[in-house]
């Protein structure tokens, strides 16, 4: 299933609503983009739902995924903190935020700069 975090938002609203059952025959694995899934929002779809979450992240030009929470390896090592952010570079992926001269920005959460993508698509700036 495929759905942004307003689609996810709209489905806990129902389900607190309606009481409607979130589990069936098959696990539910869900791909959510756009924007970054609030931490009540994972927990909620994870741990009442029973759902697992893959946050993803891309463009068009990049063939589209640049970003996914989908690392076993690297979910175990930050958890959530992955899903909440933009999760980790794909594979035969190089991500940079970089600033106006095209040097990298620290990685302090406060400084902003712009992201730009290395894979089979070249350098992109998103």
């Amino acid at each position: 299933m495929c759905g942004a975090p307003t689609v996810l938002n709209s489905l806990i609203q129902y389900h607190e609503a309606n009481d409607v059952e979130t589990t069936g025959d098959r696990d539910v694995r869900l791909a959510t983009a756009d924007s970054a899934p609030a931490t009540t929002t994972i927990e909620t779809v994870e741990d009442e739902f029973d759902w697992r979450i893959i946050h993803i992240y891309g463009l068009t030009e990049t063939a589209p995924i640049i970003t996914t929470s989908n690392s076993p390896r690297r979910l175990a090592q930050r958890g959530r903190e992955l899903k909440v952010k933009q999760g980790a570079e794909t594979l035969c992926t190089d991500v940079r935020v970089v600033d106006e001269d095209g040097e990298d920005v620290p990685r302090d959460g406060d400084t902003i700069g712009e992201i730009v993508v290395w894979g089979n698509q070249g350098w992109i700036a998103t």
